[in-house]
């Protein structure tokens, strides 16, 4: 049976916005499509695989809270994202940017009062 590539890459963008966390083995039940399609379709439509796909959208979400929702902590975006510590949150994002969420903070708002962390 042939896919419509991009129609399964819109598919997951929507079940990733409702659960960034989800595997792809889980993402493959949920759209009734096997991993190996899901794979090929990112890889046609994005150039990624599924893992470094779901990182971007993670990464991308969680500058944009560090970034525009500063009175979150940096806890609580962790655990908003599905992180089950702000430390572990903390190394994702410092192995994505070579920053630590507080760093990107305090270099995007350099003149605020101290950030929480």
């Amino acid at each position: 049976m042939a896919y419509n590539h991009g129609i399964i890459v819109v598919r997951l963008q929507k079940l990733l916005a409702e659960n960034i966390q989800i595997g792809l083995l889980e993402a493959s039940r949920k759209l009734g499509i096997e991993r190996h399609t899901i794979e090929k379709a990112l890889k046609e439509m994005t150039g990624s695989s599924f893992r470094n796909y779901r990182q971007r959208i993670l990464l991308d979400e969680a500058l944009r809270l560090l970034l525009q929702e500063v009175s979150l902590s940096t806890k609580e975006i962790a655990v908003h994202l599905g992180y089950g510590s702000g430390t572990a949150f903390a190394r994702f994002v410092r192995k994505q940017t070579g920053c630590t969420p507080t760093e990107l903070r305090q270099k995007a708002w350099p003149h605020s009062p101290k950030l929480a962390s």
